[in-house]
C-alpha cells in the first residue's frame, strides 16, 4: 500500500500524537490511576502520589484483585506513602478479593513498621479474611506477631458478664 505524501505526513502526526497521549489517557482511567498510585506507593514516591491524588486519582482505586495503593505501601513498609494515602481518604480497612486489608498484607509480609502505623491510625485488627484469618494469624514476622498480640491484649473488649436468671433459679 502506497500513501500519498500528505497522507504519510498525516499518519506520522497521528502516530506522534497517539504516542504522546498514551500515558496521560491511561492515567485518566480508574485502572490506570490505581496502577500509577500502586507503583508510586511501592517506590515510596511521595511527590508522585501527591500529584496523582491532586489530579483526582481515587486513593481507594483497586486492581482486578482488589489491591489498593495502601495495600502496596503496607507490603513495602512505606509508612510515609501510607500517610499520604490515608490523608487523601484511603480506607484503612478496604479488603481485596481474599478479604485481606492493608493490615493483613503488612502482617503477612512482616512489615512491622506498617503494622504499627496501621494500628495507630485505627485499622481494625479484628477483621477476618475470607478464610477467617486475622492479621495476627497471618503474621510472618516474630516482631509483627508480638506487636499484634500486645495490641490485641491491650485493646480487647472485656467479655460481658452473664445476665442473672430472671426465673430466680439458683
Amino acid at each position: 500500500m502506497v500513501l500519498a505524501t500528505g497522507s504519510y505526513e498525516f499518519f506520522l502526526q497521528m502516530m506522534i500524537a497517539a504516542a504522546a497521549s498514551d500515558e496521560p489517557e491511561q492515567a485518566q482511567t480508574a485502572e490506570g490511576q490505581g496502577l500509577a498510585l500502586r507503583e508510586a506507593a511501592e517506590e515510596g514516591d511521595l511527590e508522585q502520589l501527591r500529584r496523582l491524588l491532586a489530579d483526582g486519582a481515587d486513593p481507594n482505586a483497586a486492581s482486578a484483585t482488589g489491591a489498593t495503593a495502601l495495600h502496596t505501601a503496607a507490603n513495602f513498609n512505606a509508612t510515609a506513602a501510607m500517610g499520604v494515602l490515608v490523608e487523601a481518604g484511603a480506607d484503612l480497612d478496604q479488603a481485596n478479593e481474599d478479604g485481606w486489608t492493608a493490615l493483613h498484607d503488612s502482617a503477612f509480609a512482616g512489615s512491622v513498621e506498617a503494622v504499627g502505623w496501621l494500628l495507630e491510625a485505627g485499622a481494625d485488627w479484628r477483621l477476618l479474611s475470607k478464610d477467617g484469618e486475622t492479621a495476627l494469624e497471618l503474621a510472618a514476622s516474630g516482631r509483627a506477631t508480638e506487636l499484634l498480640e500486645r495490641w490485641a491484649a491491650d485493646h480487647a473488649e472485656p467479655e460481658p458478664e452473664p445476665e442473672p436468671d430472671p426465673g430466680g433459679a439458683e
